[in-house]
């Protein structure tokens, strides 16, 4: 576990698959990500959990929790040893948890992790460039636009475009 002034990241178990189903077809959670909005049974997702809770190889997913609830999740993905780099996800889940720092916690106990124990240097990320609080977020977090997919993702009717953006440790 991963602990932080308000928050810990902790492994993800078999018993979040519920709050994590529920996260997965909240439109307004999923709607930017990168997988999308695409509702998912409860017995489809738990045939889904165990390559959630994994976390060998190239993939490191963690549940962010306050007070012990479960209120986002967390994780780097295609962790590249060779070129030192990974890829980011994140969100909160609990919509009223919005805003009030939790993520900016969460990602920088995560940053320390990548950098003291995974020995990586560069975080990349992928951003729908309308998600305005996201990217505003990730700027604060000192990540920088390197690029641009146009017409990337399909997102209530229409191509948006998203940012590509990184930061070095």
């Amino acid at each position: 576990m991963l602990i932080g002034e308000r928050v810990k990241l902790r492994p993800i178990l078999k018993s979040d698959a519920v709050v994590l189903n529920n996260w997965k077809n909240n439109y307004e959670i999923f709607k930017f990500l990168g997988g999308g909005y695409d509702p998912q049974s409860l017995d489809d997702f738990n045939n889904h959990i165990d390559s959630l809770i994994v976390n060998s190889g190239n993939n490191k997913r963690f549940i962010i929790s306050l007070n012990e609830k479960s209120i986002g999740m967390i994780g780097i993905y295609g962790i590249n040893q060779r070129n030192g780099t990974c890829e980011l996800g994140m969100y909160i889940g609990e919509t009223e948890h919005w805003g009030k720092g939790y993520g900016q916690e969460s990602l920088k106990i995560l940053e320390n992790l990548i950098a003291n124990n995974y020995n990586l240097r560069k975080i990349k990320l992928l951003v729908v460039s309308k998600n305005v609080s996201a990217v505003k977020f990730y700027e604060r977090m000192n990540y920088r636009h390197v690029g641009k997919y146009l017409k990337d993702r399909f997102i209530n009717g229409e191509y948006e475009d998203v940012s590509i953006m990184e930061k070095i440790l």
